[in-house]
């Protein structure tokens, strides 16, 4: 996996780590239509997220697939990816 495979919840792809942002993020998260809203509420959504973008799971589940030149990077990009859903 490189950095723009990883489905970042966004609705665009970003191209590197200054492209995530709170307000893209947020806009993403608090989208009705999202598939994983439905039939849930937004609340449970976002702690299911908040789930799989915690540091430890991520990297446990996710960073070993990801080619080590990319790795720093989308290891921050999470990092700020759990950070923004907990602010949500």
């Amino acid at each position: 996996l490189g950095f723009s495979n990883i489905p970042w919840p966004m609705f665009s792809i970003p191209s590197g780590i200054e492209d995530i942002t709170q307000e893209r993020v947020e806009e993403f998260m608090c989208y009705a239509r999202r598939d994983s809203m439905q039939g849930v509420g937004q609340g449970r959504s976002i702690r299911w997220e908040m789930l799989r973008w915690h540091p430890d799971k991520f990297d446990r589940n996710v960073l070993d697939k990801v080619m080590e030149c990319d790795r720093e990077a989308v290891r921050t990009a999470a990092g700020i990816v759990a950070r923004i859903l907990t602010q949500i």
